[in-house]
């Protein structure tokens, strides 16, 4: 435990140090320092390396050094008394998230296919082709780039598992670093607020949300990427701060990359935040920002390109006539797979009829009567909602209520997309995000409209998350600590006894592992083919179709 805490440490730290690196180049025009939330300045330019890199090596010949490289920058701006950071702060902060991952339990995507994708990012450079393998293989995110570049094996021990809990540390750190009471300050205190007491009345090991922290995948770090943007931006509407516009834009780029990636499940609340900012800031003023992430972006489309031969995955209207190209049928048949699924649940027992949940909206009422009412997380957003409505319509009565044009905006912009989502593939982890920030952001404005000096005197926004982050650590987690545990390793352990060879094709061996490959080290596919194709093509790994 106390292994994994200090690589996770460094880890956050090198990370920072290139937030250091990417203000000096692109912003030396300008007096900074660096604070908790350029953190994504770090996690952009890492990205940028991540995608650069990839086209020449696996990323896991550069993780060690591309980590040193940061930890150098970052003492260097340590020293220079730029990093205006709590070292001590968030070396507690990340040891009690290490201690909460180290009790994660494997969830079930991960073996299926989050460790495989990192391997393939680790382990080879650019395949063309890779979804032709396994269709899941094709998902283009960011952040699995960032956990394969970001990640260090030790014996057994493989980072991979607890990456996601870096950016645990990073928000809940920004909730203990304000001077003043403010509507966003308040936002994430009880986001983080919410996030505890929902794992600790969740029956699910010690809470599904929590658990999530031991794994690497990546609907964590959607949710906590999407509070981060409905904290920015309060921020800015708040302070006009030109850093946080930066930053701002940032995150906002990473939303709208996963937002293509989700077959538009965020893409109208993209839209609107992007026209928001038309109105609260001035673009011209950030023309260097915009320049460096459509660069990223253009990167981004051309490794689509070369994973599944289309711009966007899982947007078949983007997909090339390429010899390398998924599909189309197949890709067509996973689509309504995941929709097929999300509204069939609880159940499932819809799930291969097509007519209902595809073609019709019949599937809606079962899902609502078996699912929406009986999912913890939705009874809780319902109420919280319902209350925190009834006190808004009676404090705007009252003449009481502190909102302006840009909370009403955000507040029906989250409001549709998780509409949206209910529609489309109301998975409730698919949009976790949007579902837990519309009853919060609601609660923020109406606690905002009180005595907000008895709020700051009492330390409300910093007090309220460490009190339910102990409780929650103390009821769920301490039960099942052992003092062994602060110096063993996490290692985690996967069945591969179903292990068997599919073929050799092309001189190349593909095994299956009954929907569990996991860590495997050979090819391993899922759903085995009669016939692979791989051949080389200017020194890269081209997996076509027949």
């Amino acid at each position: 435990m106390i292994f994994l805490a200090l690589i996770n440490f460094l880890i956050i730290f090198s990370i920072f140090g290139y937030s250091y690196l990417f203000k000096t180049i692109f912003f030396r025009d300008k007096i900074f320092f660096i604070t908790n939330l350029d953190f994504f300045y770090g996690l952009i330019l890492l990205y940028l390396i991540s995608l650069l890199l990839h086209f020449f090596a696996p990323l896991a010949i550069y993780s060690e050094f591309v980590i040193l490289i940061g930890l150098i920058l970052s003492f260097y701006s340590f020293f220079k008394n730029k990093l205006k950071i709590s070292i001590l702060r968030y070396l507690i902060i990340i040891f009690i998230f290490s201690f909460i991952a180290y009790y994660g339990k494997n969830n079930v995507d991960s073996p299926l296919y989050h460790l495989q994708i990192i391997k393939w990012l680790t382990e080879y450079k650019l395949i063309f082709g890779l979804a032709n393998l396994e269709w899941r293989l094709g998902v283009n995110y960011p952040w699995y780039s960032l956990i394969s570049l970001l990640n260090i094996d030790f014996f057994q021990y493989s980072n991979k598992y607890y990456v996601s809990l870096i950016f645990f540390a990073f928000l809940f750190y920004e909730t203990l670093n304000k001077n003043k009471i403010l509507k966003s300050s308040i936002f994430l205190s009880l986001a983080f607020s919410y996030l505890f007491i929902y794992s600790l009345i969740h029956p699910y090991h010690y809470g599904v949300v929590l658990n999530h922290i031991g794994n690497p995948e990546k609907d964590l770090f959607n949710m906590l990427l999407f509070i981060s943007l409905v904290y920015t931006y309060l921020r800015i509407t708040e302070l006009k701060n030109l850093n946080d516009q930066n930053n701002l834009i940032s995150i906002l780029f990473i939303v709208l990359m996963l937002t293509l990636m989700q077959t538009t499940i965020y893409l109208f609340i993209s839209i609107v935040f992007i026209f928001m900012l038309f109105d609260i800031i001035n673009l011209k003023q950030h023309t260097k920002i915009i320049i460096i992430l459509s660069f990223i972006f253009l990167l981004w489309i051309f490794k689509s390109i070369a994973t599944s031969g289309c711009l966007i995955f899982q947007i078949p209207l983007t997909c090339l006539n390429t010899d390398w190209t998924i599909d189309l049928s197949t890709l067509k048949f996973h689509i309504d797979e995941t929709k097929r699924y999300s509204r069939s649940l609880p159940s499932l027992e819809m799930i291969n009829d097509t007519y209902k949940t595809i073609e019709t909206f019949l599937w809606f009422k079962s899902w609502f009567k078996n699912y929406f009412l009986t999912t913890a997380l939705h009874q809780i957003n319902s109420i919280l909602l319902i209350i925190s409505s009834i006190l808004g319509i009676y404090l705007l009565i009252k003449k009481k209520l502190k909102i302006v044009k840009y909370d009403v905006l955000l507040i029906l912009s989250i409001l549709f997309v998780n509409l949206t989502c209910m529609l489309l593939i109301p998975e409730i982890r698919y949009y976790w995000g949007p579902h837990i920030a519309l009853s919060i952001i609601c609660i923020s404005l109406i606690i905002w409209s009180f005595n907000i000096n008895l709020l700051e005197k009492y330390n409300f926004y910093q007090i309220t998350p460490i009190i339910t982050l102990l409780l929650f650590v103390s009821i769920k987690v301490i039960p099942m600590f052992n003092y062994s545990d602060l110096v063993n390793l996490p290692i985690r352990v996967h069945d591969y006894s179903s292990k068997k060879k599919v073929g050799e094709f092309d001189g190349f061996e593909v095994f299956t592992n009954n929907w569990q490959c996991a860590d495997i080290k050979e090819i391993c596919v899922n759903t085995p083919k009669d016939e692979y194709y791989f051949s080389y093509v200017y020194k890269f790994l081209h997996i076509k179709n027949k």
